[in-house]
């Protein structure tokens, strides 16, 4: 609710002009995302917009956004997947094992891990972003590309745009062009043209969207480069090659491997001073429901591929150019993020614990799903004409639903131990609060008592002069919309107190 509140009011104009005005100040931070800070401030005026309209808090809106990005995220994937085992000669992929039971890989290794996920935490951004590195991918190497030919004067113009907005948007973003890159050399090796690789229509849209990035990219870097030898820089975004980066970057990637997740996610409810075991847990009736259709899922998939005996069908692709392909594919995926949060300066002084995600983590899974594919993919080429197909296809189906489940538990402990947390439960109140604005005393009551709350948490947020401003923030939220404030500051005997003439 805090960073919902930073907005004046939830005019999605406002936070565009707040957006662009402010680029010289984060420039001397260390970082330049214009287009990205836009969206992020545009989602936080839609997602009030949105609770005005329905009468949800933000942090229900939060949850509904969510699950629509999560279905984003695994529709792009799975296209992704797809796409690399058509180009190795599979006329259809939908029915061949691996592209069926992908989905549930995926299921499997999205451990939310902890409260700065890019699941739980900024979601428009982070996995927005990952969804755009995939969609890069899939834009620069289409079936169509994936030959000969010669670009129409539109796809220079569109690949070069789409270089420069993602050399704007997010540092993650920086990942996409060599994503991109990656996946035009795992198609090409998957369809065994690799000795045709520089003739592709797909070759040369990734060159073009490697020149539209580093045309924003290297004056940017050259100019933060120099701000930051006179200050100090964000610590998240500012490099620092070091030995220890090496030993971090071995942390996040491991991190993003389901068991470290799974360890993590145990220990959140008893930090948060709540033992909660699984059976606990299951027994709230949404999840149990979830478990019992994670159940369905795995039986139901298993018996469509022994029903069309669709282990065979990996007879139709060259299942090992098409395994490596993907399990290279993986690695770069899952050891590119790694790398990029292993450098920073954050990541090397704070040490978080293997398990404990951040910004990268959601990519990273990402990868290591692909490599999972991979193994599944290398299975089922080797017993894809013997009798063990179907126990095969069985034991697969087993270990994908233990696995969803437990990653299905685990967000479940994330989730209950971030709504114990008094800081998450008195946001929550405000979220509420915001929407279902009470205009009464005793409601202005209840509202400077959240208020208190908050600051007791976290000082120096109340303050009506300085910031960071909670008070005065959710004040002009709420004067754009009710004409009243959040909070109009009270003495103890309930009497107004004017505040100063410069508070908003």
């Amino acid at each position: 609710m805090y960073q919902a509140a930073q907005l004046v009011g939830s005019n999605p104009f406002k936070a565009l002009d707040h957006s662009f005005k402010n680029i010289d100040t984060f420039l001397d931070r260390g970082n330049f995302r214009p287009i990205g800070r836009a969206i992020e401030n545009l989602e936080r005026a839609l997602v009030f917009d949105f609770g005005e309209a329905t009468g949800l808090p933000p942090h229900a809106v939060n949850g509904a956004f969510r699950i629509i990005l999560i279905a984003l995220l695994a529709i792009v994937s799975c296209n992704v997947v797809s796409a690399l085992l058509r180009s190795a000669g599979a006329v259809s992929a939908k029915h061949l094992p691996t592209v069926v039971l992908y989905p549930m890989v995926l299921a499997g290794v999205l451990v939310a891990g902890d409260h700065y996920s890019p699941m739980t935490s900024y979601m428009f951004v982070l996995t927005g972003s990952v969804i755009v590195i995939l969609a890069t991918g899939l834009c620069v190497a289409r079936d169509r590309d994936m030959s000969a030919r010669r670009l129409a004067w539109h796809e220079v113009v569109v690949m070069i745009g789409l270089g420069a907005v993602l050399a704007t948007t997010y540092d993650l973003l920086y990942l996409a062009p060599p994503f991109s890159g990656a996946y035009v050399a795992a198609r090409a090796a998957a369809s065994g043209s690799t000795s045709k690789l520089l003739r592709l229509a797909s070759l040369r849209r990734w060159l073009l969207l490697s020149v539209g990035f580093l045309t924003a990219f290297v004056p940017v870097r050259i100019e933060i480069f120099r701000r930051c030898r006179l200050s100090t820089c964000y610590s998240a975004t500012d490099p620092d090659l070091t030995v220890d980066a090496l030993g971090r970057t071995a942390d996040r990637l491991v991190t993003g491997l389901p068991p470290a997740g799974w360890r993590y996610s145990a220990d959140l409810l008893d930090r948060a001073g709540a033992r909660t075991g699984h059976v606990a847990l299951a027994r709230n009736a949404l999840l149990a429901i979830l478990l019992v259709a994670v159940v369905f899922i795995a039986f139901t998939t298993a018996r469509h591929l022994i029903r069309r005996a669709s282990a065979r069908e990996m007879a139709e692709v060259d299942w090992k150019r098409s395994a490596a392909a993907l399990g290279a594919l993986g690695v770069v995926t899952a050891l590119m993020p790694s790398l990029l949060a292993g450098l920073s300066k954050r990541t090397q002084s704070v040490r978080p614990a293997i398990g404990e995600a951040w910004r990268e983590t959601l990519l990273v899974q990402v990868g290591w799903s692909l490599v999972a594919a991979a193994l599944l993919t290398v299975t089922f080429g080797l017993v894809g004409r013997s009798q063990f197909a179907r126990v095969v296809v069985i034991l697969a189906a087993g270990l994908l639903c233990g696995s969803m489940a437990l990653t299905l538990l685990a967000n479940a402990r994330v989730t209950r131990a971030d709504r114990i947390t008094p800081l998450h439960a008195i946001t929550s109140e405000m979220a509420t609060a915001a929407i279902h604005f009470d205009p009464t005393p005793a409601g202005n009551v209840r509202r400077c008592g959240l208020v208190d709350s908050f600051t007791a948490i976290r000082p120096g947020t109340k303050n009506w002069v300085s910031g960071p401003n909670v008070g005065a923030e959710l004040d002009g939220l709420m004067l754009d919309i009710h004409n009243a404030r959040f909070c109009e500051p009270t003495n103890l005997r309930g009497g107004a107190v004017s505040p100063p003439e410069d508070a908003p």
